[in-house]
């Protein structure tokens, strides 16, 4: 009799496991039913398209799920779409809808262990959501495995005879969706379908990013100083990280944010800019280079950036950032200037205590002052106002009152926009140091600055639920950026053209993207 009771329990514990996890694998398809519009023209078509996106992947996962009877080895034959199904969730969770695309997973790829960190421990309602639910299957297959645990054959049987009626009603509606409506497609609109081809996608650009030295070599500007050497040209090229335009003061934001730059001379605002792109990994060598958004993909894998530029026509480079290099087109720009730093390369303590932008400064003034050079450009990558906020300023520093911890919640709103604007604060006073920089030498040679941040970010702004950036589908939020340009008097007395033309186009729409680059340059 007990032996029998141990058998009836473990076959009651081993359906429990394998409907648990079914349920797991289903839920994104469940939830994207809603999230998600298919790019069907008739509401019929939209619908059939829904329930054929829903019902395939549940066959498959049946079949998948009833190759072993042992419910312990089933789970882990699907952990890959367990753990497709927990990453969807949390962006779900995230950004409200899409699904995990090509920049995501090259997110993942290239964001620091710190970064990842400082967002993980702010996310508590998505980790206990996975945790709860995605951890305990996954622990007691392990038991269920080495204990035998089995599925019965009527349960196999009745499991697979539900696949066929899913599989083939699904597959008949898919059938005739997709021949009378060509915008839909199966890896592009399935889950997990287009999950795993994004991820293909993603490995292919990761391995041509490997390459990137040899199918760059041969890349040439040509490039050449129109000016004489004999005078003086200092640049600083600033790239803020996840700044938006519409928390600065200088572009009407109601807080005293940029108050240092207000009315400054020589400086002009360009309130009206996006960014071509919500993520670091691209935004960023788009700004470094002359490609956009159009280019990018075909053709960053073969050129160079602003600072060979800039050696070819003679002027001594450096590139500084407070970022950690992470193997992508930002550390290979950077290090194509004569001079190469990442402050965060040695250091692995709290983020808390990590650099700050403004230690950038002393790299700045031993540039400046200790290597001789009649032109240089001088370019900045800095942590700028990336999550989390109140890790980006010290203590001293702190404007506006955050009054408590940070969490990843729309009711700690208040919270997350004092502390974002805190990091908007010191940003505006590290480029009023850098500034004061330029006009202590501007009697020696002529200068300018040049200021853009790579994306920007929401914050809970408008109901919608949504926060941080790089989301599938990006709003205003995360494209509307400031960029910045300030010219030194004797760069307007001797340039009045270009000075005039950077005030006339002040208040005119401008891509970041196509516009950093040639500014530089001419």
């Amino acid at each position: 009799m007990k032996l029998s009771n141990k058998k009836f329990s473990g076959s009651v514990a081993a359906r429990i496991l394998w409907i648990w996890t079914f349920v797991l694998l289903l839920l994104p398809n469940i939830c994207l039913l809603f999230t998600e519009r298919v790019p069907a023209g008739e509401p019929w078509a939209r619908i059939s398209a829904s329930f054929g996106f829903l019902l395939v992947p549940a066959a498959a996962y049946i079949v998948l799920m009833t190759i072993p009877r042992n419910v312990g080895k089933t789970v882990w034959t699907v952990f890959l779409l367990v753990f497709f199904s927990a990453f969807q969730m949390v962006l779900l969770d995230l950004f409200g809808c899409s699904v995990i695309a090509v920049d995501m997973w090259l997110n993942l790829v290239t964001t620091n262990a710190s970064e990842a960190g400082e967002l993980l421990g702010s996310m508590l309602p998505a980790l206990m959501f996975v945790t709860m639910f995605y951890i305990p299957p996954l622990v007691m297959s392990v038991f269920a495995w080495r204990h035998d645990w089995r599925i019965g054959r009527n349960f196999v049987r009745n499991a697979r005879l539900a696949a066929c009626a899913c599989g083939g009603i699904g597959l008949l509606l898919l059938c005739v969706v997709l021949v009378s409506q060509p915008r839909v497609k199966v890896r592009n609109d399935m889950y997990p379908v287009n999950v795993v081809y994004n991820a293909c996608l993603a490995v292919e650009r990761f391995q041509q990013t490997r390459n990137y030295r040899l199918t760059s070599a041969g890349f040439k500007f040509d490039a050449r100083a129109l000016r004489a050497d004999s005078i003086g040209e200092t640049y600083i090229l600033v790239i803020g990280e996840t700044a938006r335009s519409d928390h600065f003061q200088l572009f009407g934001y109601e807080k005293a944010t940029t108050p240092m730059l207000m009315g400054r001379r020589g400086l002009t605002g360009f309130r009206n800019t996006l960014s071509e792109s919500n993520t670091t990994h691209k935004s960023v060598p788009m700004l470094l280079s002359h490609l956009d958004a159009r280019t990018f993909g075909d053709s960053v894998y073969r050129v160079k950036g602003v600072a060979e530029a800039f050696r070819e026509a003679g002027f001594r480079t450096a590139f500084f950032s407070n970022q950690q290099r992470n193997g992508s087109f930002i550390d290979f720009f950077g290090e194509q200037a004569d001079t190469c730093v990442f402050l965060r390369d040695n250091f692995s303590g709290p983020a808390a205590h990590g650099p700050k932008d403004k230690d950038l400064l002393a790299l700045v003034d031993s540039e400046l002052h200790h290597v001789k050079a009649r032109k240089r450009l001088v370019i900045l990558h800095t942590y700028g106002s990336h999550f989390r906020y109140d890790d980006r300023y010290p203590a001293s520093e702190e404007v506006f009152c955050v009054d408590g911890e940070l969490e990843v919640s729309p009711h700690c709103r208040e919270r997350l926009v004092a502390a974002y604007d805190n990091t908007i604060h010191y940003t505006a006073s590290f480029l009023d140091m850098l500034i004061n920089r330029l006009e202590a030498d501007s009697t020696n040679c002529i200068s300018g600055l040049v200021y853009a941040s790579d994306h920007g970010e929401d914050i809970y702004d408008d109901g919608t639920g949504r926060f941080l950036h790089a989301s599938p589908l990006p709003t205003v939020y995360q494209v509307g950026v400031p960029m910045l340009v300030w010219v030194s008097d004797r760069f307007r007395h001797m340039n009045p053209a270009m000075a005039g033309a950077v005030a006339e186009n002040a208040e005119k729409g401008v891509s970041s993207t196509r516009s950093v680059f040639h500014t530089l340059l001419h």
